[in-house]
């Protein structure tokens, strides 16, 4: 009966790390729940429902194994994962504080429902849903309004049952949500109404692109793509310079995720190029990250000589960051050799090691016998990262794998080699 148990609520927080869904829990009855799973126990999972919301499953009440979704390649199915070893519980925040309700006013009918439920030892999510959905849409609705009020535990519980609200007639009610003063409520909105297909809401959600609270805009970051509107990549893609990094990172992937859907990948390099030198310290490293992954699936229309050109200068940036990400980005690009001669312009002149190690695998990727020279040179190397990524990159180019970082079985093997290819 316990299917689903409230554990704790941090919808105030940051969205760590950028949020993304990892995993899809089947329900017995039926339902799904899309989130990223936190721990493996004996007897339950702790699954995140979005950054806010944390749930106690019981293992007993999953249907099947649970699947590994928005972690894969393009168009891979999905993978599932079996219900076992366990691993650490994140760390998680304390709620926005709720509004403070009139004195003057008494009670509502929903704070006195949910106050009776939370007092059941067998609370769930379902018993609230059955409940509000017996009162028809008016009591969805007066939850909605409620919301604002209630404090951590009953906004968790409200905020999972309202997304399995769907059929409901409700989508204007829980867009209000949008406007809340609660910035928890704005990013929790936005999931919801993803989750809804909710697509009269698109511009609403677009909106708060502009919020004033880093996690509601990443919220609707995360939301956006799953509409799949081309109309949007650009607002979506120039929040990639926005002054928060998690925002920077999750508009980044958004905008890749929604460029995907909607056949705009060449769209989406020219826009950020366009960006090129605007964005905070920091910013360039993830947009030369992502037009290297734009470039490797790049169609014939591709802007590649722009991208690589742009690629190129960035190996001078005063960011090491920024050069790492634009080493490894130029092997995305085809052809091969132009690529390959950009990175040997700098190889022997760059001394940052992180650098280094990101040039030699972009040369690795590359697969041109004309860089194995330069890069037996770099298993001489101070660095002890440099080195082992000089031989990884030699394994990989040469096919040869018993010389380990030995520089002379190497080189006399390069030498005896030099005459048989190009």
């Amino acid at each position: 009966m316990n299917t689903l148990a409230l554990v704790v609520l941090c919808l105030a927080p940051a969205l760590q790390d950028g949020w993304q869904d990892t995993h899809r829990v089947h329900l017995r009855n039926g339902n799904f729940l899309d989130g990223r799973l936190v721990q493996i126990g004996d007897k339950d999972i702790l699954f995140r429902w979005n950054p806010g919301v944390l749930l106690r499953i019981k293992i007993g009440d999953i249907k099947g194994d649970i699947e590994e979704i928005k972690i894969r390649t393009l168009n891979a199915p999905t993978s599932k994962v079996a219900v076992k070893e366990a691993s650490p519980v994140e760390t998680t925040g304390v709620t926005e504080a709720p509004l403070a309700r009139d004195p003057a006013k008494p009670q509502s009918s929903i704070d006195k429902l949910f106050t009776r439920l939370m007092a059941k030892p067998d609370m769930t999510y379902e018993i609230l849903v059955r409940e509000v959905k017996a009162l028809g849409p008016d009591g969805a609705r007066a939850m909605i309004q409620e919301l604002p009020f209630m404090d951590a535990a009953k906004t968790n519980l409200a905020l999972v049952a309202l997304d399995q609200m769907r059929e409901l007639p409700i989508e204007v009610d829980i867009r209000e949500l949008l406007a809340s003063k609660r910035s928890d409520l704005r990013a929790a909105a936005c999931t919801i109404l993803a989750n809804r297909g909710a697509t009269s809401s698109i511009r609403a959600i677009q909106s708060l692109l502009r919020d004033p609270v880093p996690q509601v805009r990443a919220a609707a970051l995360t939301a956006l793509p799953i509409f799949s509107d081309g109309s949007v990549l650009e607002s979506v893609g120039n929040l990639a310079i926005d002054p928060a990094e998690p925002v920077r990172d999750r508009a980044i992937r958004s905008a890749e995720d929604l460029a995907s859907r909607t056949s705009a990948d060449n769209d989406l390099a020219r826009q950020w190029l366009s960006l090129a030198g605007r964005g905070p310290a920091g910013s360039a490293s993830g947009i030369a990250a992502s037009l290297g992954r734009l470039g490797d699936r790049a169609n014939e229309a591709f802007p590649t000589g722009e991208v690589r050109d742009y690629l190129r200068g960035m190996l001078t940036d005063r960011d090491p960051a920024a050069r790492a990400a634009a080493a490894y980005a130029l092997s995305g690009l085809k052809p091969a050799g132009p690529s390959a001669d950009a990175l040997l312009e700098v190889f022997d002149t760059e001394r940052e090691s992180k650098v280094i190690v990101s040039m030699c695998d972009g040369l690795a990727r590359l697969k041109i016998f004309k860089t194995l020279e330069p890069l037996l040179g770099k298993l001489q190397a101070d660095s002890p990262e440099v080195r082992t990524a000089a031989q990884r990159a030699l394994e990989k180019i040469s096919g040869q794998t018993g010389f380990e970082s030995d520089y002379d079985k190497w080189k006399e093997w390069f030498d005896k080699s030099r005459g048989r290819n190009p």
